[in-house]
């Protein structure tokens, strides 16, 4: 089986797997609010999976250490087809809130065991000297992502809702069920491939060298910044701009096509390899400025595009250089600590814009858009530019664990 084969099939099995994660993230405040008729309780259920991937989080290094990542891959697939026939029988009388949020927490636990490893496949196929595929690999790993979790798994779910209250969790199951068959098939680039010096016995410390501590640093505070963004986002579109529902889905489905956009012409503007992640964020700070002032649906149109080729931009050249410059042995828990990190900023920045607004009378969307374009100037800016300027190099730093 050749790469390109094995790379097709890898990526459609993250696909389904995304999509049955994105059907979840649609299905779950759809179903708090029909137990609970309280939007409260939807608030509530949205702090689930960052809570779960703390968790998991937690005691992913040990797990990941013990068990290779074949037996993980395969055990978590199982685990969340399960969790779901679990569910499914318990709410055959009747849904309840408790079976829901316990359902959801052990759904997203295995969610990052599945993230971190499979985002690997780049260099578990490709050497560093076959950059170009590699990276190409793992932009189509990133646009897959965001299509499937955010964009079409969303969607869909409200869909389906509409035509069984079931028919999501029978989707979910058979996309699972697929995956698994198709990781099954090429597990074998999975296999444990750590080197003879680290210690099985005990679970590694893992050290983050100075590149690598400044990219943790910029990807959770734009994590961070992007959790407020989205919350205000969604009030900004409905209350002051007063989209339709169906001009907010489409506003929606704009930052995915953003998305799209990049896949197909990555680089509009020229810039220097190691300054691509520099031109992400003067994207990302261009949405920021045009939403301070749109005041009408097509100019918010414009934001998301932009946004959405900014944000894939950033994701791509993030995961592009923990690939290039991470010890392939310790790549597994650096995907692990960024995500998880990165999911928890994103919850927080959330409720932070929601606490703004909550106790601050006098505050708007818009101050809320100008906080965070000036956090994002004078303090993600200049970091970003230092971390383009020391990375220049592009040296692989092979002192990433000790």
């Amino acid at each position: 089986m050749n790469k390109n084969h094995i790379k097709n099939i890898g990526i459609l099995a993250i696909i389904n797997s995304n999509l049955a994660d994105g059907l979840l993230v649609g299905l779950v405040p759809l179903l708090a609010y029909e137990i609970s008729n309280n939007v409260f309780y939807i608030s509530l259920m949205s702090l689930i999976r960052p809570i779960s991937l703390l968790c998991c989080g937690i005691i992913i290094s040990s797990m990941l250490n013990k068990y290779s990542n074949k037996f993980l891959l395969r055990s978590s697939f199982i685990f969340r087809i399960i969790t779901i026939t679990v569910f499914i029988i318990i709410s055959l009388k009747q849904f309840s809130l408790i079976s829901l949020t316990l359902f959801a927490f052990f759904f997203y636990f295995s969610e990052l065991i599945i993230d971190s490893i499979t985002s690997t496949l780049p260099r578990k196929l490709f050497s560093l000297n076959e950059k170009n595929e590699l990276e190409k690999t793992n932009a189509d790993i990133q646009l897959s992502n965001s299509i499937s979790n955010d964009l079409i798994g969303p969607t869909l779910a409200g869909l389906l809702i509409s035509l069984h209250i079931f028919a999501n969790f029978y989707i979910m199951i058979m996309l699972l069920i697929i995956s698994l068959y198709l990781i099954t098939k090429i597990d074998i680039i999975f296999i444990d491939n750590k080197s003879s010096t680290t210690d099985k016995k005990t679970t590694p410390r893992i050290k983050f060298n100075s590149k690598l501590k400044q990219l943790f640093k910029l990807s959770t505070m734009l994590s961070f910044y992007f959790g407020m963004y989205g919350a205000i986002f969604i009030i900004h579109a409905r209350s002051e701009v007063n989209a339709s529902p169906f001009e907010f889905g489409i506003l929606l489905a704009l930052f995915s096509v953003g998305c799209i956009v990049h896949r197909i012409f990555p680089n509009i503007i020229k810039t220097p390899s190691q300054y691509q992640i520099v031109q992400a964020l003067i994207l990302i700070m261009i949405s920021t400025l045009i939403s301070i002032n749109a005041h009408h649906i097509i100019t918010l149109c414009f934001s998301q595009l932009i946004a959405g080729y900014g944000f894939m931009k950033w994701l791509i050249e993030e995961s592009n250089f923990k690939l290039l410059h991470s010890n392939i042995d310790i790549l597994e828990y650096l995907n692990a600590k960024f995500r998880m990190w990165e999911s928890i900023l994103f919850s927080l920045g959330a409720i932070t814009s929601g606490l703004l607004l909550s106790y601050y009378p006098n505050m708007t969307t818009r101050n809320i858009y100008i906080i965070i374009f000036l956090l994002e100037l004078l303090i993600l800016s200049p970091l970003t530019i230092i971390f383009a300027k020391n990375s220049i190099n592009g040296l692989k730093d092979k002192n990433n664990a000790e």
